[in-house]
């Protein structure tokens, strides 16, 4: 019989290092980087440090290359990402957060489809997309409107099951309505891109882009279940250091964990994982030092002073956090002693 192909994580866009590097582990992850495009930056994240900011006038992250299929997923899908916008425009392509596809650069041919595809319409309907055969189309809405607001923060996911053959829509990491059933899996789409905030360059003068923030893209070429959606729909505590400098004191900073409770900083001087945990994957790896817990302030905020050792320039450090009252693990940290 047939060896069954690895699934999990796919691709993963965090932009807590001030770029669109796809920080999906090995093997499944291929760092299909990001490119920043017409003007898209990263500033304040949803969810942990970074973000990625965009005015809707087609700036937006582009990441793969032409012939790629690491992305171009065709069976089960789940695809998730924070948000906030400023408006939602009315267009009933408007306002994507995640794509994957191309434009006709080649006509109407099957390796053009889209792979999949998640929006929101002006109403708050959430829309579902992807094409087989030579661009027929098949689209799956939200049974109920997501209960969201501009300038509010939100966790968006979709997942596609292909054994059952129906999608469903999480918002917050509820299900948003009931599952929705489809009649055709995507085909095709080997020359596709992955676009986030944005639909393929071709066609995005014709719609209106995401206007706002988003964070925490993640591509699975599974169906999360609804405990593991609940538990990525959680924002990441933002954790900092600063002068990391043999013989001199280290800062370590968190803001965004939950009020009253503790923090748990640990440290890899082995690597950057990732290791399964029941918070996700933790990107340390065995042995894993821990410091003592932290206390966390009322506006979610704690912090320590370390002496880092004389005599570690160089040497490599991978360091990460668990919200021990929040129960999600922080941005991962890799630096070098300086």
């Amino acid at each position: 019989s047939s060896t069954p192909l690895p699934v999990g994580l796919v691709a993963e866009y965090t932009f807590d290092e001030n770029d669109a590097s796809d920080t999906a582990p090995a093997p499944l992850g291929k760092g299909i980087d990001g490119a920043l495009l017409d003007g898209a930056t990263v500033g304040s994240g949803l969810s942990g440090p970074g973000g990625i900011h965009l005015d809707g006038a087609e700036d937006c992250v582009e990441a793969g290359a032409i012939g790629d299929y690491n992305m171009s997923i065709k069976g089960d899908l789940t695809i998730s990402a924070f948000g906030e916008f400023n408006s939602l425009a009315s267009g009933y392509w408007d306002n994507p957060l995640l794509s994957y596809g191309t434009g006709d650069w080649y006509g109407d041919e099957e390796e053009s489809n889209f792979s999949w595809w998640l929006s929101i319409q002006s109403n708050g309907t959430l829309l579902g997309f992807w094409e087989c055969e030579t661009g027929l189309n098949v689209t799956v809405f939200s049974t109920v409107p997501a209960p969201v607001a501009a300038g509010e923060t939100h966790h968006y996911a979709m997942t596609r099951d292909a054994a059952t053959m129906e999608v469903s829509f999480f918002v917050d990491g509820v299900q948003l309505g009931n599952a929705v059933a489809f009649s055709r899996l995507p085909t095709g789409g080997g020359r596709g891109m992955a676009y986030i905030g944005a639909e393929p360059i071709a066609w995005q003068a014709q719609n209106g882009e995401w206007n706002g923030v988003l964070d925490d893209v993640r591509v699975h070429n599974r169906v999360l279940s609804s405990q593991e959606i609940t538990q990525i729909a959680k924002p990441r505590p933002t954790f900092e250091a600063s002068n990391l400098v043999a013989g001199a004191t280290l800062t370590l900073s968190f803001s965004g964990c939950a009020p009253n409770g503790s923090v748990l900083p640990a440290y890899s001087l082995v690597g950057g994982g990732p290791l399964s945990s029941p918070w996700g994957s933790v990107s340390l790896t065995p042995p894993i030092k821990q410091l003592p817990a932290l206390s966390v302030a009322p506006d979610g905020t704690s912090g320590v002073n370390l002496q880092v050792p004389p005599g570690t320039t160089g040497l490599e450090v991978w360091m990460q956090a668990l919200d021990i009252g929040g129960q999600v693990l922080s941005n991962p940290l890799a630096r070098t002693i300086g």
